[in-house]
Parts: C-alpha cells; structure tokens; sequence
C-alpha cells in the first residue's frame, strides 16, 4: 500500500513474544532510501552484562589456591536466576551437568591459571556439553577485587563494549543495567539489521520512550530487552507485571555502521543521540505524520488501510497517536500539525 510514496508493507518474517505471534512491518521510503521496521509486543528481562547479573555463594571453595578470587563469593545478590546463563537451562535446572554455559564467560582450569583469573570449580558448575569453542570441562569465571563487581561471575554479551579488554574481563562487555539494548534475533540480518544498529521502544500508555542498540543475541523472538531498557519504559513498577506492557519498537537497519563501540555500547547519552539522528531521517519524508498514523493503528496494515479509507478505527487510537507523537517528539521528531483527516 502506497501513501504519498511512504509504503507499508509486512516484513517476510515469523517471529513472536513470550506470549504469542507477533507481526513485523517494513516502512520503506523509496525516494530517500529510508527503511525501519515497526513491531508491538511484550517484554523479557535480560541482564546480561551487567557486572552482579549472576552470581553463588561460594562456602567451601574448591581449590583456593589455584583460584582465589573464591574468597570474594560471600553475600552475594546476583540480579538473575544463575540457570538463565545456561544453555539448555532445563537440564541445569534439573541438576545435570550436560548445559553450556551461554551467559558468563567460562573457562577450564588450564586457561585461567595461564591467565591468571580464577574459576569456580564446584562439581554442580562444570559444563559438560562439548561447547564452542573448547568442548566440555568449562566453569565460569569470578570477578576479581579490582572487578566491577567482586566475587560474581563475568556476565557477557553478544557485543563488545571494549574489545581490547581480555574475555575474562567484565569491562569488555555491553552492561544490562546500564544500556538500553535488545537482543538480535536472528533472523534480522535477513533484514539488514545487524548487532549495533538502533532502535526505539516505548510504552503505548505512558509514552514512556528510550532509544536502543542491539547487542545481544541468541534468540528468535522479540522483546527481550536489557535491565536498563525496561528500568526506563517502567521505572515505578514490580519486576513481575511490568514486562507486559504493549511496547511499540521501531529498527533502523544499517544505523549502526561505522558507530564506535565506546559510543553505542558505553555511553547511554552517546546512544540517545544516534538514534534520535536516524528519527530525525523521518522528519524529512513527504506527509512523514502518515507514519504515526500507521504505528498508532497497532502497527496493523488491515487496521491502517480501513483508517485510510475513512473509518476511524475504535479503542482509543486518537489517543494512542497523541501518545506516539509526544514520544517521538521528544526524541527529535517533527510535530504534525494535526491527525490526518480520515481521523
């Protein structure tokens, strides 16, 4: 469907939330080049990253010498259940060894004496699946003293926040509570979305709105989002309920290339401005508030194309698109002067 050269279309994809199908729309420029796609779902909590993401009381080390940085695991508070770092999490649920480690960097007794870190030996901690990229025989690795964290588990990401830094380090990877981020899917480099690029989410009932980089991984769905992401769309709310707000997500395909990991990856503020710079893009497309028109109709093509032909769609989405507008507003986007006249 063609609307003043501004086209809505769905995206070749299948994908969901954790709590049903969810449909991908691509909303395509032609002229200018502009692409985003746009999406609606619910939320996931992902910590990874963050420096007290996972962590176990350690009472009785196992082999302190060779590993001393056990000393440092009393009292701890990770922000995760230690079994969400696994891979497949039911089979460490249920007290097998055959997982690997997919959240915490992990290492056999040999590479962290070599390298002068320490691991968590505890029988219950062994991976035993053969593992990329060293097979089986691997236990995570503890933050040292001088650590972000002392004591708790190296928790990694699919990005490199700085890749000078060793793997063992936990300054090397992108931190969940303080980065807004998503993780890749990954079926997006079909769409031309890659780790790095940029996005927006926000809440349709608050217009609560944050700016995104993707840079984790290993999923197939949508709306698994960083600690620091669904702290900023829900500031005030339980952690059990306020995943499941209706959050509307636009994608920027290719806007992350050439960005710097410093900028995307470990500044916030830095974050924000890259993607308010590709919403910016919107803001010189011809009759550009067809687009707020379109996200406030789910982003749905059907409910969108019935308001096009001048049925005012039902349940509240005058109010949504005031939303939607305030939010992206806020954000660098243009200001309509008015809804369209088919609302």
């Amino acid at each position: 469907m063609v609307d003043n050269a501004i086209t809505f279309s769905p995206a070749p994809v299948k994908t969901a939330d954790h709590r049903g199908a969810v449909s991908v729309a691509k909303i395509e420029h032609v002229g200018s080049g502009f692409v985003a796609f746009a999406y609606q779902c619910r939320l996931e909590e992902d910590f990874d990253g963050a420096p007290r993401a996972y962590g176990f009381d350690n009472p009785q080390p196992v082999d302190p010498a060779a590993n001393p940085d056990t000393r440092l695991q009393r009292g701890l508070r990770p922000l995760d259940r230690l079994g969400n770092a696994t891979s497949p999490y039911k089979n460490f649920a249920a007290g097998s060894n055959d997982f690997c480690w997919a959240g915490v960097y992990a290492a056999t007794q040999a590479l962290a004496t070599k390298n002068g870190f320490s691991i968590d030996r505890r029988p219950r901690l062994e991976a035993r699946r053969k593992c990329p990229p060293d097979g089986p025989g691997r236990f995570p690795a503890i933050q040292p003293a001088g650590g972000p964290a002392p004591g708790y588990f190296v928790s990694t990401t699919a990005a490199v926040a700085d890749k000078n830094l060793p793997a063992w380090d936990q300054r090397r990877y992108v931190n969940a509570a303080e980065i807004p981020y998503a993780a890749l899917a990954y079926w997006w480099p079909k769409l031309k979305v890659h780790m790095g690029d940029f996005g927006l989410a926000m809440r349709l009932d608050t217009g609560s709105v944050s700016g995104f980089v993707f840079a984790d991984a290993g999923t197939a769905r949508v709306g698994e989002v960083s600690h620091k992401l669904l702290e900023t769309l829900s500031p005030a709310e339980s952690r059990g309920t306020r995943n499941e707000h209706p959050t509307l997500f636009l994608v920027f395909p290719g806007s992350g290339t050439s960005i710097s990991e410093r900028l995307k990856y470990r500044s916030n503020r830095a974050l924000q401005r890259c993607v308010s710079f590709n919403l910016r893009r919107l803001n010189m497309l011809p009759e550009h508030p067809s687009i707020l028109a379109f996200l406030a109709s789910g982003p749905d093509l059907a409910i969108y194309q019935a308001f096009k032909s001048g049925r005012p769609p039902q349940g509240g989405f005058s109010t949504r698109y005031r939303t939607i507008e305030r939010a992206l507003v806020s954000m660098g986007f243009a200001p309509s002067k008015g809804l369209p006249t088919a609302a």
